[in-house]
This record gives structure tokens, sequence and C-alpha cells, in this order.
């Protein structure tokens, strides 16, 4: 009588499993309940852990077998199972990002979907833009790396750092007044700044003058309305236009910077001023350069007055018929 064979109930020819799927039990008993011993010719794709459990490693193939030596009425047993582990998704989500011409490029960041067994996976995000680059969208890619990264397929979702346009102002030195003398021509400096460093256009939208780069020349007395501005280009936004009135009249005389001042009632400190400037005097008080540009007019119903736009430098006060240096620190 020949001896019988014994079987491993579900233990399949070949079996597929993905990396990072669950310890699997195998059966510890053959079909005539005789102990089972397992084997892997593989151990870096699955291990036997525990004397039953089937543990996936890594990505490849092995044959797995069964076996035990049977006994007087049963054949050895000797079953093999080949299994294949393949590679596990992986998906990176790149976040956007927006900000501004001229801004630091922020830290990139993303999520990274699917790892398994606490794997530590490297990312390292790239984007073909640096602080100075103009306005627009850029794509931003990552590379992933790390010693269990050949176990994984990856699918990467880029993001995209949008640089917006930056804006910019206009800032012009205020002039509220100007005088003549004669019939001769005044040049009037024009000092704007631009924070961007772009050029910016003036144009005249009341009255006569002469507008050149760098001044407006007037012969007449009357109101002359000016529209400064800058339109923007491929990085910056247009900037909110300044708009400045200027009453051209005649005066009498104009003070002289190198004569002499007198003491009297007519007071202005600190002097040297900054920003601010206390007056006292019963007339109102006119600020101009020492070539006698008329710059404010100071009312004598206030004390504290902003002395707006003023570069460093001397100037002159004039009251009535008295007259300060000022110097504006």
């Amino acid at each position: 009588v020949n001896k019988a064979t014994q079987s491993i109930s579900g233990f399949n020819p070949t079996a597929t499993f993905v990396y990072g799927d669950a310890d699997v039990s195998l059966p510890t008993q053959s079909s005539i309940s005789l102990a089972i011993d397992y084997s892997s010719s593989n151990s870096n794709v699955i291990s036997i852990v525990g004397g039953n459990m089937l543990k996936v490693i890594g990505v490849g193939v092995a044959t797995i077998v069964g076996s035990n030596s049977g006994n007087s009425n049963y054949e050895a047993l000797n079953t093999t199972q080949i299994v294949t582990v393949n590679k596990k998704a992986l998906t990176l989500a790149i976040g956007s990002v927006q900000i501004t011409y001229k801004d630091a490029l922020p830290t990139f960041t993303g999520t990274l979907s699917g790892v398994a067994n606490n794997d530590q996976l490297n990312v390292v995000y790239s984007a073909s833009v640096t602080s100075l680059s103009g306005a627009g969208s850029y794509a931003i890619t990552a590379s992933v790396s790390g010693t269990a990264f050949t176990n994984y397929v990856l699918s990467i979702i880029p993001g995209t750092i949008t640089i917006a346009k930056a804006s910019q102002t206009i800032e012009a030195q205020i002039i509220d007044a100007v005088t003549l003398t004669g019939n001769n021509p005044l040049s009037i400096p024009l000092n704007i700044t631009v924070s961007s460093g772009l050029a910016a256009t003036v144009e005249l939208t009341e009255g006569e003058a002469v507008i050149t780069d760098s001044s407006i020349v007037v012969s007449t007395p009357g109101v002359i309305k000016l529209s400064i501005k800058q339109s923007g280009d491929n990085n910056y936004l247009a900037a909110a236009p300044v708009e400045l009135t200027i009453n051209v009249v005649k005066i009498d005389s104009i003070p002289n910077a190198n004569a002499s001042f007198e003491k009297s009632v007519f007071r202005a400190y600190p002097n040297p001023a900054t920003e601010l400037v206390n007056i006292e005097s019963t007339d109102d008080a006119y600020l101009y350069t020492v070539e006698g540009l008329l710059l404010q007019t100071l009312p004598s119903a206030s004390s504290n007055h902003v002395l707006r736009g003023l570069k460093p430098g001397l100037y002159i006060l004039k009251s009535g018929s008295k007259t300060i240096k000022l110097t504006v620190q």
C-alpha cells in the first residue's frame, strides 16, 4: 500500500501582495494535522515570522515552501507558493503659494500619501524661480528619496508659485504757491520719488506751464494743476496718481537769506527742526526756500505745524516784515 499525500488548505501556487500589506497567517497544520515548517527563498521580499506569519519586506519575488517529514502513512509535505510583491502607490501633492514681486521665497511644502511601515522618505522641492523673478506663475516640482523608496511608485501633483505684481507709491514735494518777480519765468523743481524706481509722468491738467524732465516753468500768475502718474509694468501695479495744485502769484519783495534778522515776538522753535515746528506770531507765516520759492503757508491760528516733505537744509520763515532762518534736519 502506497503512502497517501497531504496538502495545505488555502496555500495556492501563486500569491500577489503590495508593499505595505499586513502580515498574513499561514496554516499551522497540514490536511492530516501535521505541523508545517515554512521558509522563504528571499528574505528581502518575504520573511516568515513566528513560524507561520508571512511578512512583506520589499518588492520582488520569493518562493514560500511549506514542508514536513510526513509519517508512516503519509508522504513528506513539500508544497511551494510563488509570491510576488508589487510596488505601493505613493502620491506627493505639492502645495501652491502666492507671493509679491521681490518678496523672499517661502518654504515649499507638500503632502506625501501612501507611506508604509513608517518609512523615512526625504522630499526636496524645487522651482525655477528666485526672489527677483518677474511676476507670473511657476511650477513647483520635487524629488523623493530614501532607502525604502524603491518599494514605491511615485505620482506627483505639482504645485504653483504665483508672483503677483507689487504695489508702488508716488511721493512728491508739496508746493502750495510760488512767486514771480517781474516778467522773469520761474523754474519750479519737481522732487518726485517713485518707490519702484520707475519713472513718473507729469501731466498739466490746468493752467499754463512748460514741463521739463525735472521741473515746470511758469511765466504768468494763476492756478496750475498737475497729475503725477506711474502706470506700472510687468512687475508693478499702477500707482495711485498724485494731484498737485500750485498758486502762481506775484509779491512785492522776496526775503533775503543773507539779511540780518531782527528779534521780535515772531518766534519759531525748535530750530533746528525735524518734522514739526512751533510758531508764535500774530500773523500768518510763510515758508520759503532761500531762493524765494514759497513752499507752505503756516496759519497763525495754529502753533504746531507739520513740515511736509522738506529735505534737510536752510529755509526762510516770514511773517509780516520779520524773517527767521529755519534749519531743517
